[in-house]
């Protein structure tokens, strides 16, 4: 494949129609032949010479850009007194103004472009027709494509930002999958293998028993792994949740008192009640040196609400990536998220039955 001389680009795609106008210059040597065969020659220089500089003012910008300009300025302030029809590249350079740099540089280079046109019709003689389109056409054409070039440059900068943010969002996301995925096992597995090692000598069957229960859990997490990163995960619905977490909190001596409501709810609601009792439960058992904890599943009118408290420390005083990121999950419902640390720590979860899907369709409902 060979160079590409000209980019794609909104504006530079029309490159090769513009040199129409060349027409212009070419047919006022033409029709001064043979009579003066100096301006012919000089006309077929100048155009030679402008090609060039054309193409590849479409291949840079910045100071590149500028010479490129003022040398097709230059080339039309040299053939105009000969030829009426060399303004043309008064115009041409003013169509290219907009490559100099940002919109107040290119707009002082098309000033200055103006004003030599204007000087030189003055000191060539030329009459108004030859000139005034040219004085006309020059600042009209340029601002035009200065216009374009600044609503495309912030087009451009719109969805670089657009991009970058999705990065952020994915990385969020995947931030939260993990934890959400690992964070509760690996606590599970640390608890019950610390349980098995204190057993180990006062009652090796139920020291057995527990590290059997760390093997099953490793598997099972280890399956959970795969999954996730062959499909989109799918965690545990609510019930399940709520009998894996009667099962970790009896193994650190929590007693868990249960009450839920049985209705049909949302996949994405239940999704995130099931994802937001795991954490909870992961800090029950980390921080909250509890004896009792409470859960509570409630439905009024059009939405649902959960309550979990237990009677310890307040272990979500100090907030961490698992809060984080179950408020970001009950924010993306139109959900409430409510934590209190009086004589223990009550989290209180509100989500409507019929939320708003704002990152996937309601066709999953």
């Amino acid at each position: 494949m060979g160079p590409q001389r000209v980019p794609k680009d909104p504006i530079q795609r029309l490159a090769y129609v513009w040199l129409v106008y060349l027409a212009s210059p070419i047919a006022f040597a033409v029709m001064g032949w043979p009579n003066n065969r100096a301006t012919l020659a000089l006309s077929v220089l100048g155009v030679g010479a402008f090609l060039p500089l054309y193409f590849y003012a479409y291949l840079v910008r910045g100071p590149k850009a500028l010479a490129v300009v003022a040398g097709i300025t230059v080339i039309g302030a040299a053939m105009s007194p000969v030829n009426p029809g060399a303004t043309v590249f008064f115009v041409y350079a003013g169509a290219l103004a907009y490559r100099v740099g940002r919109p107040r540089d290119a707009s002082m280079v098309l000033g200055a472009i103006v004003v030599i046109l204007a000087v030189d019709a003055w000191l060539g003689g030329l009459s108004a027709w030859a000139w005034g389109w040219a004085v006309v056409g020059t600042p009209l054409i340029g601002g035009v494509l200065i216009y374009l070039d600044a609503v495309t440059r912030r087009l451009r900068e719109a969805e670089a930002e657009a991009r970058h943010l999705a990065v952020v969002a994915e990385r969020e996301r995947i931030g939260r999958d993990l934890h959400d995925l690992l964070g509760h096992t690996l606590s599970v597995i640390a608890i019950k293998a610390e349980l098995a090692s204190k057993l180990v000598e006062r009652d090796p069957v139920r020291s057995l028993v527990e590290i059997r229960d760390v093997e099953r859990i490793a598997r099972d997490a280890l399956a959970e792994v795969r999954r996730s990163v062959m499909t989109v995960p799918q965690p545990r619905g609510f019930d399940e949740e709520l009998t894996a977490a009667r099962s970790v909190l009896d193994t650190v001596g929590v007693a868990l008192d249960a009450e839920a409501a049985h209705a049909p709810l949302h996949p994405a609601v239940e999704r995130t009640l099931a994802l937001a009792l795991r954490e909870a439960v992961t800090n029950v058992m980390r921080h909250a040196q509890a004896r009792h904890c409470r859960v509570h599943l409630a439905i009024a009118g059009d939405r649902v609400r959960l309550t979990i408290a237990d009677d310890g420390v307040g272990a979500h005083r100090s907030g961490g990536s698992g809060l984080a990121g179950m408020r970001a999950r009950i924010a993306e419902l139109d959900g409430t998220f409510d934590a209190r640390d009086d004589a223990g720590t009550t989290l209180t979860i509100e989500l409507p039955m019929r939320p708003r899907l704002r990152f996937e369709s309601e066709a999953t409902a």
